[in-house]
């Protein structure tokens, strides 16, 4: 089964995309608004795996070839970003610091460490993970045509919840020991969660009244999950006593996971109305560029606001958001987008 283009998953993406840039924008810890509204957005990356997960696991026989392609696809972007980033350094050293220094090893070191969460482009990792994704995807394809998704499904969670296990239990959270481009198992669950969504909601389906059972078990899940990571990110597992725990070490996390495919079903049977589609099809596009830049524009914006108030952090969220979009808008009306923007 091959699925045609969805714009209920293109709004998914573009929810993604709001809630990473607020992911990096907005402090845990500061208040209850923001330190809420901070694990409301962690849904940012399991979203675009499972986004990813409902076309390329229903797409049909996945080749060698194929995964190759798209590889070098995601290669050819994180290259030609550090070439980009590294050439704009390049000239502000020559203007500012007057001085001439060049090195090819170095900018492939800089390649290879925005891959591993490393460098200025550190949020490349997640351009890293879903190459290792797309290593796996002939084989799993394999499996799952085979086998179908349960046992395979059940295997990455049961890894996942024996993971949670352990941090609640050691009061640490042991995701901290690999990368997040190398947590493999997580990752590979929310693929696998799409492409299993992509096979049993590939239609908008859904009763007045199914809907908002849907919706009120889904608003309860939220606010379950809220509680949950509040209490623990504070008191059960802790890194630094006193301070919040990053939303990455929750990805793993069984109430996360239930919340998230609530979520990500919900929205996938909502009707969209013609007004949303034709913000989503502009916008949509655009979600990658906003995740490549919304980091090198935060450098610059993060220094207008102090991110002392919940004010100043959301007009923060607002001009990153904002300067990512203008600046992904402009590689598209300039026609670079399928260099520096499309795998």
């Amino acid at each position: 089964m091959v699925l045609t283009r969805n714009n209920n998953i293109d709004l998914i993406k573009l929810y993604a995309c709001i809630c990473v840039v607020a992911l990096h924008t907005i402090p845990k810890g500061l208040s209850a608004v923001t330190t809420t509204i901070y694990y409301l957005s962690g849904v940012a990356v399991p979203l675009f795996f499972m986004s990813s997960g409902y076309f390329l696991l229903n797409r049909g026989e996945i080749s060698i070839k194929y995964s190759i392609h798209k590889i070098v696809g995601v290669f050819r972007i994180v290259v030609l970003w550090n070439l980009i980033f590294y050439g704009l350094e390049f000239i502000w050293k020559i203007i500012h610091v007057r001085k001439i220094s060049f090195s090819i090893s170095s900018l492939i070191q800089s390649v290879f460490q925005s891959l591993v969460q490393k460098d200025e482009l550190w949020h490349f990792w997640y351009l890293g993970a879903l190459m290792l994704i797309y290593v796996a995807l002939p084989i799993l394809s394999k499996i799952i045509r085979k086998n179908g998704y349960k046992r395979v499904i059940l295997v990455f969670l049961s890894i996942c919840i024996c993971l949670e296990l352990y941090s609640l239990c050691t009061g640490y959270p042991v995701q901290k020991y690999v990368i997040q481009t190398f947590r493999i198992w997580t990752w590979e669950l929310y693929f696998l969660l799409g492409g299993i969504f992509g096979q049993g909601y590939s239609k908008v389906s859904g009763k007045d009244y199914e809907m908002r059972i849907h919706a009120i078990v889904l608003i309860a899940v939220t606010i379950l999950n809220i509680v949950y990571q509040l209490f623990v990110g504070l008191k059960v597992i802790n890194i630094v006593t006193g301070r919040y725990l990053n939303a990455e070490y929750f990805y793993d996390s069984s109430i996360e996971i239930l919340w998230i495919a609530l979520l990500f079903s919900f929205v996938l049977r909502l009707k969209l109305k013609p007004g949303i589609v034709k913000v989503v099809k502009v916008i949509s596009p655009l979600t990658m560029g906003v995740y490549i830049l919304h980091p090198i524009v935060l450098k610059f914006t993060s220094s207008l606001f102090a991110r002392n108030s919940v004010l100043s952090c959301i007009l923060l969220y607002v001009v990153t958001f904002g300067g990512a979009l203008v600046g992904a808008l402009f590689i598209k009306v300039v026609r670079l987008d399928k260099y520096l923007m499309k795998i």
